[in-house]
């Protein structure tokens, strides 16, 4: 992967084993819990900002959904968080979703490392303001938005190697839920109906999905020279969301929630 944007991407691991260390959030850091011989308890923190001025969400919702019972925080005044949240030994679906009046929800699917067995929320960016979700997704992407029924999946894209530009790739969901728009001409994250793949000129790719029920989806990216995989390799997507058949990735969609955080490496 490319070094300069490793450590944006990928926060501080939770060894479920144990108990351990987990970061949601910008700046946030979660407490080491005991776990009983089933379910590990961790104490969930973060803290809920705006992406584009880094502010404070005061009275965001937090949930980790995909348990049983979804525990749930809401943010203080500073934005910040805490809530107790079990990991069964056999639960893999799981996604952090934090949401908030006027704002696009942000959904973090739980990640694992297969080679360490390290869990961890792969948290990446703030939540968009409604008017700057409507500039990216609706001017920009040309997906509706706002709605209370769909919601939305970015995939970032970067080179199996470690320096060099991310190639060119192209993407496709099951079930099929939407056309894909692809970004990262310039170097940024901006959506562009007119590519029919990623462009290949900088050193990460952004592949969009928009309009699509809440649900479980397969992705399948790759470029010229093979499948993309998950970061961390071992066939699964993130580690505790395989994918199934060919798929490069699992994702889960929820209502007016961006799925973020999800990333392939691409021969």
């Amino acid at each position: 992967m490319n070094e300069r944007w490793l450590g944006w991407l990928v926060v501080p691991a939770l060894t479920v084993a144990c108990g351990g260390n987990n970061s949601t959030s910008v700046d946030a850091r979660a407490v080491d819990a005991s776990p009983d011989a089933h379910v590990t308890v961790v104490n969930e923190t973060g803290t809920a900002v705006d992406q584009i001025t880094g502010a404070p969400i005061a009275s965001a919702q937090v949930c980790a959904y995909g348990l049983a019972d979804p525990p749930c925080a809401t943010t203080a005044a500073d934005g910040t968080y805490s809530m107790a949240v079990p990991l069964p030994d056999t639960k893999t679906q799981i996604a952090l979703v934090t949401t908030a009046d006027g704002y696009l929800g942000r959904e973090n699917d739980l990640a694992e490392d297969p080679a360490s067995g390290e869990l961890f929320w792969e948290t990446t960016h703030g939540l968009y303001a409604s008017a700057d979700a409507s500039t990216l997704f609706a001017t920009d992407a040309g997906f509706t938005y706002p709605s209370s029924s769909t919601g939305f999946i970015e995939i970032m894209v970067f080179p199996s190697s470690v320096t060099g530009n991310a190639p060119s790739v192209t993407a496709t969901i099951s079930p099929t839920a939407s056309t894909p728009v692809y970004g990262g001409s310039d170097g940024s994250a901006t959506p562009d109906p007119a590519l029919t793949a990623t462009p290949g000129t900088a050193d990460v790719g952004f592949v969009y999905f928009g309009d699509i029920a809440p649900g479980t989806y397969q992705i399948t990216v790759q470029s010229a020279n093979g499948m993309c995989t998950s970061l961390y390799g071992s066939g699964t997507v993130n580690g505790e969301w395989p994918p199934t058949g060919s798929a490069s990735v699992s994702a889960g969609a929820y209502a007016n929630v961006l799925n973020i955080g999800i990333v392939v490496d691409c021969p």
